[in-house]
């Protein structure tokens, strides 16, 4: 399942992107006492879409990874494919939902990594992911909004049983908009993995945004990561983004952990490319590293049996995406 803190981020940055619809009062979205809107006005202020109003976005993304080189020895090989769909609903002004469709393909190719698997040195191969997400926010006034959030998915190695492969999430959440560029918020997710366990988890998150100038940004989150993005043009941008990633996957039963999960965890660097050729379609491509990666392995307890850890990889990313 994709990792809370990113689908926190992605409600962020559509809330953003929707032009802070909370800064319209109340009365004005009744149509009370507010003001006759002129010619010059209509021409100088912004126009909010008709509510409510469908914004859909399909996409695929592709990355592959080479590892050079394991605790204890050995190396590995990844690579990682999404398609995901997703449907924005404007519902009012104050209130908006995201539902979305994903499903990941990952490889593994590792090679004499005999202290992640005494058995044979090569732990895992093919693993499954798909997973529904639906989340919602609701602006109570100009600073403070709620936000809701559940999903539920798969995420496996090809033969794993299918009953103990699922792993879900729900939670709550508020957000308070400091100031124009910063929000503060907090939320408590419920999630259960693969290993059975729920857990209550507190999610602190703090997003800020500066713009540098008028082609610079630096973006900084608890759950998004940090960015810095340069402009070319309209079409044209360049950013270099850190992160945290994480995946979980249940093993089938021929491995030396039948029924047991793999968690793969990595701290990522890179610097993509993106090119708007026309409205909606954006392509994407670039290089990076993951600075750490771990892999751990569990039993079907979801006691740990081995975790070892690399050097820094060198990452190849493309993706394709269009909104309409």
């Amino acid at each position: 399942m994709r990792s809370i803190a990113a689908t926190l981020a992605i409600l962020a940055a559509v809330g953003t992107s929707l032009g802070q619809d909370a800064d319209t009062p109340p009365e004005a979205d009744a149509g009370v006492d507010s003001p006759v809107q002129t010619a010059e006005d209509a021409t100088t202020q912004p126009q909010r879409p008709p509510m409510p109003t469908f914004i859909y976005t399909i996409g695929q993304s592709i990355e592959a990874t080479t590892v050079p080189h394991i605790d204890g020895g050995g190396k590995a090989n990844s690579a990682l494919t999404r398609t995901e769909f997703d449907v924005i609903w404007l519902a009012s002004r104050r209130t908006r939902a995201i539902f979305q469709f994903s499903n990941e393909f990952a490889f593994y190719d590792f090679d004499g990594a005999f202290r992640l698997d005494p058995v044979d040195g090569d732990p895992v191969g093919s693993m499954n992911r798909q997973n529904v997400d639906v989340l919602v926010s609701h602006n109570l006034d100009r600073q403070w909004s709620l936000i809701a959030l559940g999903g539920i998915g798969l995420a496996r190695e090809r033969n794993a049983d299918v009953g103990d492969s699922i792993v879900w999430r729900a939670g709550i959440g508020t957000a308070y908009q400091a100031t124009e560029n910063i929000s503060i918020g907090v939320s408590v997710i419920a999630t259960a993995e693969q290993e059975g366990n729920v857990e209550f988890l507190p999610l602190p998150a703090i997003d800020a945004t500066f713009d540098l100038d008028e082609r610079w940004t630096l973006s900084l989150g608890t759950l998004s990561g940090a960015s810095l993005s340069y402009e070319a043009n309209d079409k044209l941008s360049f950013e270099l983004q850190a992160g945290y990633n994480e995946r979980n996957y249940r093993l089938d039963e021929d491995g030396f952990a039948p029924e047991g999960v793999f968690q793969d965890k990595s701290i990522d660097l890179r610097l993509g490319v993106n090119w708007q050729p026309q409205p909606g379609l954006e392509i994407e491509a670039g290089i990076g590293s993951e600075l750490w990666r771990r892999f751990k392995i569990e039993d079907s307890d979801g006691d740990r049996l081995r975790r070892v850890e690399s050097d820094p990889t060198l990452v190849l990313f493309a993706g394709l995406s269009y909104r309409f």
